[in-house]
This record gives C-alpha cells, structure tokens and sequence, in this order.
C-alpha cells in the first residue's frame, strides 16, 4: 500500500514509523530527517502541502491512504480535495476542522450538545474586550485566541496589566498571524489534564489512548506555553478514577452525535482535551477539541500500541474507508494495551518558544537504545556537512521510553538523552516529565500497603 504522511513533525515520524512497519510504501511532502530515511519525499509544484497542488500529486502517484498530521491542511479542506481524487484519507474536511480551527464554533458546539466546559465569553473586537477585564481579576479566566496559534494560543495573565497587552497584541498587532482577532475568555479551572485519542470512521469511533502532556516549558509547569515538552500512556488511576474514564467517553458520544447531527461523516482523528477540574468536583471539562492526531502524545501512545502488538495501519485505514470493524452505531472500544507505559521527552532549542535558534548539530542518532525510541520533528539532513543532522525549528527531537512501568519507562527515557544519549548544544529539556504521577503511585502503593 502507498502512504502519504502530510506533515513533518514528531508525530508524523512516529506515524510514519507504525505504517513503515506494517509495510507501506511511504511518501511525504515535507519530510523531517527522521522521515525522509524511510519513504520517498512526494514533490508537488509549488513545494508546499496548503493547496490542491498535493491532492493532484498523490492522485497521480497512485497514494492509497493518505494521513493528514497539522492542523493547518486540515483547516484549508486538504482533505476534500483528497477525497475528491479518489484518495482515502484520514482527516477532517474543513467544516470538521472548525472544532479546532476556530474556538467560538467549538464553544457553540459543545453548548448546542450539552457538553461540559468552562463558562466563556466571546470578545469579537478590542472594546469588548476591555471592557471585559476591566475590573476582574486575572487570575479567575485565561485568554485564548479563536484561531490556529500553533499551540501558543492560550494565556495566563498574571495582572490586569498583563492582560490588556496581550489583548492588545493578539487584536490589534496580529499576534498568531491573525488567529486572535476574537478571543475567548475562559473560566480559569483547576486540576489533573487528560488527553482522549479517538479515531472515527464517520459512524463509530474507537479510542486509541488515553495521555497527559506537559504544555509548560519548564520544570514544574513553569514558563510559557509550548506546544507540548512530554507526555506519557496511559494515565494511572491516581490521575483519573474509573468514573471519571466513564463520563469522558459519555462525553465522546455526545461529540459523536453532534458530528452527525450536523450531517459530518468525515473519517479522521477526534482528540478532547480534558481538564478533572477542582471547581466541577473531579468531573471531566472539554478545554479543546483537536482534529488530529496530538503531538507529543502521539509519540508515547502509538509506540505503546506497537509494543502491545496493535496493527495501527489497519485501525487507521479502516477509519479511512469508513470501516473501523465495530458492530453497533456509536459502539466505543479501547485498544487493548500490554499492561505497559511509555513516556515522551521533547528536546527543544535554544531561544524556544519565542525565539527558537537553530543550525546545531545533532549527537547520538543512529544508536540502538535500550526500550528507547526517537523520533524526529525539526530536523533536517545536511549532505554538504558529512551527512550529519542539524536542528530547524523549536521542537527538535522527542524520545519515547517503554517499561513495565511509568518508573521504568520514564528511566528509559532519560537515559537516552544527554552526553551518553541523543543530545545538541543548548537544548531545553524537562526533567520532571511523569515524576509527579510516579510520586503518586508510590505514595498509593505506600498507603496499601499499610492498610
């Protein structure tokens, strides 16, 4: 089967690296240097994956499957033009898209179907805006941008002041290229995040996984916001309880039935970002709806569904042609998992989020580590330099570690990363990714014990 990856991230190697195992033939557009060792790089005319330039390529090159990664392609109806040329695709079209492109249509969304979220309102210009915060205190709302921000769209003001320049910046001085032109202001909540992976074949969605990510740039969740430092799967029980598990999926099935409600049986990827919050007595919030796959839990569950044996190609192509294999309208089923974990490490650039500065070289690739994967993002191959690899962006490489247990996945991991490990100058790493849901084990078991 030939595989097209839209896309160049970690998420997409990770992809690329499930389908490369089931045997595909793997092209992509815009390949990292992870990628490009695997498949063959699909060139269009113009060099880029926006337009119909691509959906007449893979047509052309005969592309049985195509995976849609970014946000972007799927918000300029990429997928419509796939599937128009007879390609079966996983992604959302561009109505679709809009749960996540735009963040009023999903606050709509989820108040038309009865689905729980913060309370919100919708500023549509700077004058409301001000006169919104005017008064408030910052610390009870985050602002967010109702557009694409590549991650980077949500703030946390710490003083009115604060407040206004950002409002100013994302309304009136195109911060986010233009994606804040409406802000929503949200209840701030409180509480343990979770991330719900479903795929949905235009009738019935199958979850995947359940993840947490680590947004925050640094240790503690301090810093700004990123698009993602680590994640780990599957989430242990001190994190969320089994009814609290229960009323996420009751909350997929309301998202189903509002898809096709509206008449949208587009296959794709349905991702909810929940928040257990303090102020709702431990009950799950919808904070986000993504379109796609996640990145950085990607990494850490499609690597923990490999190692259980999950045929991801076959899930992901059944999705595609509208056929998961699930008896029953609505029917949910979670891939059943080893009993394992796997853990992600981002390594990020100097300078990011905010000035990410690239070129250096890239050490440790290319060895064989120990219950340890690495998957590229920002990366490319540079012939000219004795074919060594170099960084080209902010989110440079993640590495994935499995274990039989949080504490060993997360030890592998690390291991991995650094002078005896993958590594480059300056790079930003976390070193606190799983150790308060390790410590939270630890204490359980403890707490068992001397009952």
């Amino acid at each position: 089967m030939k595989t097209m990856i839209v896309g160049g991230g970690g998420r997409e190697h990770a992809l690329a690296m499930a389908e490369y195992e089931a045997g595909s033939e793997l092209y992509f557009p815009t390949p990292n240097a992870g990628m490009a060792q695997l498949g063959e790089h699909l060139w269009t005319p113009t060099g880029v994956y926006l337009d119909s330039a691509l959906a007449e390529a893979a047509a052309k090159h005969g592309i049985d499957l195509a995976i849609i990664g970014p946000e972007a392609p799927l918000a300029s109806g990429l997928a419509d033009r796939l599937r128009e040329k007879g390609v079966s695709t996983l992604g959302f079209g561009a109505e679709a898209a809009q749960l996540e492109a735009s963040k009023v249509f999903s606050n709509e969304f989820m108040e038309q179907y009865g689905i729980n979220r913060p309370a919100t309102v919708v500023a549509n210009n700077l004058q409301d805006g001000m006169m919104f915060i005017k008064g408030r205190k910052p610390e009870n709302y985050v602002i967010k941008a109702d557009g694409l921000a590549g991650g980077k769209g949500v703030i946390l003001p710490h003083t009115e002041n604060q407040a206004r320049d950002v409002l100013i910046n994302m309304m009136s001085q195109n911060l986010f290229d233009g994606a804040g032109k409406r802000v929503l202001f949200q209840e701030r909540l409180h509480g343990q995040e979770v991330s719900m992976m479903a795929l949905f074949d235009g009738r019935n969605a199958e979850v995947l996984f359940l993840a947490q990510d680590f947004k925050r740039l640094k240790d503690k969740d301090k810093g700004p916001n990123t698009g993602g430092m680590g994640s780990y799967a599957p989430i242990t029980e001190q994190v969320a309880e089994q009814w609290q598990i229960y009323q996420m999926y009751g909350t997929l099935e309301k998202t189903l039935d509002g898809l096709k409600d509206r008449g949208i049986t587009d296959p794709g990827v349905i991702y909810i970002g929940f928040m257990l919050a303090d102020e709702f007595n431990g009950e799950p919030a919808v904070m986000e709806y993504n379109v796609r796959f996640g990145d950085p839990e990607t990494q850490a569950g499609l690597t923990l569904l490999q190692d259980a044996g999950v045929n991801v190609h076959e899930l992901i192509a059944g999705a595609a042609n509208g056929d998961l294999g699930m008896e029953g309208e609505g029917h949910i089923n979670t891939a059943a998992l080893s009993g394992r974990a796997a853990l992600t490490v981002c390594l990020a650039t100097p300078g990011y989020p905010e000035a990410p500065r690239s070129g250096q070289p890239i050490y440790g690739l290319g060895r064989d580590y120990e219950n340890a994967v690495v998957h590229h993002a920002a990366t490319k191959y540079q012939p000219d330099e004795d074919g060594r690899i170099f960084t080209s962006g902010g989110r440079v490489l993640y590495v994935t570690g499995l274990g039989d247990s949080l504490q060993e996945a997360r030890q592998k991991a690390y291991e991995a990363i650094g002078d005896d490990g993958v590594s480059f100058d300056g790079m930003q790493v976390r070193s606190d990714i799983g150790k308060k849901a390790i410590k939270a084990i630890k204490k359980a078991a403890k707490e068992t014990a001397t009952s």
